[in-house]
């Protein structure tokens, strides 16, 4: 059984999951048990200890931030290796990854760089540029190393899935970080309220939203590879 943990309910609308998903395991297929966990560290761990007694394999599956010019939004990372914000090195499970791309469509364009974990979302791209310089990773999320980390304790094969939204140049607007909420929960409610105080990013958001649909693209083929398995 492949253990899935997806940050945010956005992201695990390609598997057609609603809010009855958050925070508890739920059986998608005969193999894969789905988690959106919310968004940091604490809810990575939370996550894994519920997953771990039920799973063989676990995987981090969602966005990241690209800090290369190799990657796009919609581009996919298949990280080889995790780095964490103390610099030590995770291994993900490098027969999942090949079987992986055996069977991405051409249309997918993959990388299997580094992934390194950020402890906050990179708002700006010079925070982007600062973390790339550092760390030499090709992209960032705020989960997947937490997630290596504790697979590797308890003996689980690890990998993650991550595909771009905000690329090295993309700032994230103000209305959107600010509506994620204290369970790590993405909230309308307060990105609708945040929007309306700050209209100069109207232009910005629909950027971001424009890149979230490739990434949901690029996330609805690497479902039905998925479901194959």
């Amino acid at each position: 059984m492949i253990g899935i943990i997806v940050p945010l309910l956005q992201e695990a609308a390609v598997f057609n999951a609603n809010k009855n998903a958050a925070k508890q395991p739920v059986q998608i297929s005969k193999n894969l048990l789905l988690f959106v966990s919310g968004v940091g560290e604490t809810n990575a761990v939370n996550a894994v200890n519920i997953l771990a007694p039920k799973v063989t394999h676990l995987i981090s599956w969602g966005t990241a931030a690209g800090l290369s010019e190799l990657l796009k939004p919609g581009d996919l990372l298949l990280p080889d290796l995790i780095l964490d914000k103390n610099e030590k090195r995770y291994p993900t499970d490098k027969i999942f990854n090949e079987q992986l791309i055996n069977s991405l469509p051409n249309e997918v364009f993959f990388e299997l760089g580094l992934l390194c974990e950020s402890a906050d979302i990179l708002t700006s791209k010079e925070d982007k540029k600062a973390l790339y310089l550092k760390s030499d990773a090709v992209a960032c999320d705020m989960e997947s190393a937490t997630i290596a980390r504790l697979a590797l304790q308890k003996g689980i094969p690890f990998n993650a899935i991550r595909v771009i939204t905000d690329d090295y140049k993309t700032n994230i607007p103000k209305s959107v970080y600010l509506s994620i909420n204290k369970k790590g929960e993405f909230s309308t409610f307060k990105f609708l309220k945040n929007i309306v105080f700050n209209p100069s990013e109207i232009g910005q958001v629909n950027q971001l939203a424009k890149n979230f649909t490739k990434a949901k693209k690029t996330m609805r083929l690497l479902k039905e590879i998925l479901l194959s398995f």
